[in-house]
């Protein structure tokens, strides 16, 4: 059974990391590694909104509309 505890602590880590490279401009680091966050916690509201926006910036909007929707379903 994994420990949730330490799981938090790595998707805390992740989602501190890829605010660090988003600070940096490195935008597809920091693309990746908020999509990396959601396929270990798909409802991580940080991640959902720091992706959406980069998505309304430099990708596609619809995607950005679909997660902005559901980061603010889980936190409205």
């Amino acid at each position: 059974m994994p420990n949730l505890s330490d799981e938090r602590e790595i998707i805390d880590g992740l989602f501190q990391d890829a605010e660090d490279a988003l600070g940096r401009g490195a935008l597809g680091k920091a693309s990746l590694l908020y999509q990396g966050i959601l396929r270990s916690a798909p409802d991580h509201v940080g991640a959902l909104r720091q992706l959406a926006a980069l998505e309304a910036n430099l990708g596609d909007p619809a995607i950005a509309l679909t997660l902005f929707e559901r980061a603010q379903e889980l936190n409205p």
